[in-house]
């Protein structure tokens, strides 16, 4: 398949996921996302290729939520950004794939570089207060490890962006955030978090 080709596709499959990903997160459209990107001043996306017959694309960084579609082996992907997820044959990273807003996610452990690695997704500047006490977790799910619980009033949350996850009073966003040292990231469900200032979609 020749480079020009696998482009046109990979761009037909992400289109088909923005009606998805705006519905998950609420943000604008895909166009914004990669004009976000043309701006940053980047070269463009990392590229990587597919390593086993059946790659699920997911709505967040975790084998615990939805799939919205298949990758095959051989098939190449554009890379926007990494965040860490469930661990998958002791890979913790995850790629969310570029182009639609909301995005698609996928385990790193099924994806070959072709270049450099991606970036980590970019880390906002909101911040949160806890209405009541909340589990930090490895990735964006309650099936997902416990890193450890912030208490009930804490006002000092750092909401990075935030991300597709299970399900918790008919709301499926989460929220990566900082934790134990600051360089680490976990994940808290957003209907334990008030926010301050906008919280965008990781990766865009």
């Amino acid at each position: 398949m020749s480079t020009k080709n696998s482009k046109t596709i990979r761009w037909t499959r992400v289109m088909g996921l923005v009606t998805a990903g705006a519905a998950l997160a609420g943000l604008g459209s895909a166009s914004g996302a990669i004009q976000a990107h043309a701006e940053s001043g980047s070269d463009g996306w990392d590229k990587g290729v597919v390593t086993t017959d059946t790659l699920r694309e997911r709505v967040g960084p975790s084998t615990h939520v939805s799939s919205i579609g298949d990758l095959n082996r051989g098939e190449k992907v554009e890379l926007g950004c990494k965040l860490p997820g469930t661990t998958v044959d002791g890979k913790k990273a995850w790629y969310r794939l570029a182009g639609a807003d909301g995005g698609s996610w996928v385990s790193a452990r099924y994806v070959k570089l072709l270049d450099d690695a991606p970036r980590t997704c970019e880390r906002g500047s909101a911040m949160g207060t806890t209405t009541a006490a909340v589990n930090v977790r490895q990735a964006p799910t309650t099936k997902d490890g416990k890193l450890g619980s912030i208490g009930k009033g804490v006002s000092t949350v750092d909401v990075f962006c935030k991300v597709g996850g299970s399900e918790i009073g008919n709301n499926t966003i989460w929220y990566a955030t900082a934790w134990g040292d600051g360089s680490q990231t976990g994940y808290v469900h957003s209907e334990y978090v008030d926010t301050r200032g906008t919280v965008k979609n990781c990766g865009v």
